[in-house]
């Protein structure tokens, strides 16, 4: 007579091993302390921050995104600037690899500057 093969798995057989042997795994402990308190935190009908703290986040990434538009547009006209005297010192058979390059940055560049705008809108 044939007896049937158990499949036991393995992390089972471990722990059953180590409890016959007298072992015993160190417990878990839970974290010793909790982080900061979360703002709203102290009750349930304070929101979790006030409408001047929002105002104020929100003109802060409005401020910085406008700024950054600002930065970009500057450097797309350094890009573009320097694209077209390179275009104009080039002859009509060979383009420069740099202007290939400079065209890929100014379309990413731009792109980001569209994105941010359309942030900006919404």
């Amino acid at each position: 007579m044939k007896l049937p093969v158990l499949k036991i798995p393995l992390a089972f057989l471990l722990l059953f091993s180590m409890t016959i042997a007298g072992q015993q795994s160190a417990p878990i402990q839970p974290p010793s302390a909790p982080g900061p308190p979360l703002p709203g935190a102290h009750g349930k009908d304070e929101p979790p921050w006030t409408r001047d703290q929002m105002e104020k986040m929100r003109k802060e990434r409005t401020a910085a995104r406008e700024k950054q538009i600002k930065e970009d547009t500057a450097k797309l006209l350094q890009l573009a600037t320097f694209l077209k005297e390179s275009v104009d010192k080039t002859n009509q058979n060979v383009l420069s690899l740099d202007v290939v390059k400079k065209a890929e940055e100014i379309e990413k560049l731009a792109k980001r500057i569209k994105n941010n705008m359309r942030d900006e809108t919404r």
